[in-house]
């Protein structure tokens, strides 16, 4: 039986971060806070993600299920309306793949799984209804996703699921339509596609382009191929995609300069400060997730194994400076240590899937897990529990707040 705790339990009402670490990258300082707690569990409690709505509120997302293919996932949910210092329970629900916020406020929950449909894929989605505080399933229109190159493989779960699904970030184009990321099998094929998807409403979806191939996976190391991934437009306007390969492996990465209908060739030499040794600068290597300041500064979180966060202040998404988050996490909580090795990932004590959003200018929240017994999660103790944490990121340059650096556009 799953247990939740929410982390706001015996907290006081006014936020109070801790400072944990303060670090100088080329002029920025950033101030990374202690870890806060949103929620434990005595069951599975993993791969969370954030959402930030419209109104400024934000949704954390933890899954409870086990880690496999099934109609619909479950998740537990979280709400804060604090920037992240207090959460509290919404409820359980379907875990989404990937979501979006619509002109009117409401928030899209797509599916993580498709199942096979007359017009191509299909699948389960839910709202988050502006200024609301529940999720709801949309049954009055079906999500549908159209034109794939190549008829996908399927899996037989009972509903002729079809072996492609949302995942990551999506992203508004200029033309006010969205732009998302699935991933999948095709017919015939062992390995994993990345590709695009387009829409104007949200629901109704249409292949666009493919970001990259089975080509991609470095020969002799039996990688999957290119799966889950995030999305995020550079100052420069090109579009940037960070998606993973395999366990272990460094992360892929492609740009966009025709809002995503064509890709430059991908590359996985996706390394960061020369200063560190190769071993510590690869940055790797599951579910990464993208987000940009209004001043154009890059940053990535992700892991596995731990956790990390790494900025790139050049704004171009090519070098970057590293934060091990699972150093941060043992120095702060020594009693519930992520013990991080390059072995077994089974063994890790977290799933390395992280969510990195931006609140402000200047500010950002990172999320990510800990797992009390490694993958498998038979720990018999009782007293052993999953947990979730964040922790605040404060970027500031040359002395002054980032939200500075430019002048706000309005129209």
């Amino acid at each position: 039986m799953l247990v939740v705790v929410t982390g706001s339990a015996g907290r006081s009402a006014a936020p109070a971060w801790t400072t944990a670490k303060v670090i100088e990258l080329a002029g920025t300082t950033v101030t990374v806070s202690k870890p806060v707690l949103v929620g434990r569990g005595t069951d599975r409690l993993w791969f969370p993600t954030l959402i930030k709505l419209a109104d400024g509120r934000l949704v954390a997302i933890m899954s409870i299920d086990y880690d496999s293919v099934k109609k619909q996932p479950l998740a537990t949910f979280f709400l804060s309306t604090d920037g992240g210092w207090s959460w509290d329970d919404m409820g359980v629900s379907g875990q989404p793949g990937s979501s979006l916020l619509l002109p009117n406020g409401d928030c899209l929950l797509l599916p993580v799984y498709l199942s096979s449909h007359p017009q191509g894929m299909t699948g389960r989605y839910q709202v988050i209804p502006a200024k609301q505080r529940i999720i709801s399933e949309v049954k009055d229109k079906p999500l549908i996703v159209s034109g794939l190159p190549r008829k996908p493989t399927t899996v037989d779960m009972g509903n002729g699921s079809a072996c492609f699904g949302f995942n990551g970030q999506t992203i508004t184009l200029k033309d006010g339509n969205y732009l998302a990321t699935l991933y999948g099998r095709y017919a015939g094929d062992e390995y994993y596609h990345l590709i695009t998807v387009t829409s104007q409403d949200g629901i109704t979806w249409q292949y666009c382009s493919t970001i990259a191939t089975p080509a991609i996976i470095p020969r002799g190391t039996g990688g999957e191929g290119p799966t889950e991934a995030a999305l995020c437009r550079l100052k420069d306007g090109r579009i940037m995609c960070t998606f993973r390969i395999s366990s272990g492996l460094t992360y892929g990465q492609a740009w966009s300069t025709d809002e995503g209908k064509t890709w430059t060739e991908p590359t996985r030499d996706y390394v960061g400060d020369a200063s560190l040794t190769m071993k510590d600068k690869q940055i790797r290597s599951v579910q990464p997730s993208l987000a940009v300041l209004r001043n154009g500064m890059v940053i990535l979180s992700g892991g596995r194994p731990g956790v990390s966060v790494w900025i790139n202040t050049e704004r171009d998404g090519k070098d970057w400076a590293q934060i091990n988050l699972s150093e941060l996490h043992n120095a702060s909580h020594p009693d519930e240590p992520h013990v991080v090795t390059d072995g077994d990932a089974t063994k890790h004590s977290t799933s390395g899937y992280t969510e990195v959003i931006a609140l402000n200018d200047h500010e950002l929240l990172v999320i990510y897990d800990r797992l009390r017994g490694g993958w498998d999660n038979q720990v018999k103790d009782p007293t052993q529990t999953n947990s979730v944490w964040v922790v605040r990121l404060t970027l500031k340059s040359l002395g002054i707040p980032l939200s500075h650096e430019l002048p706000t556009k309005r129209g």
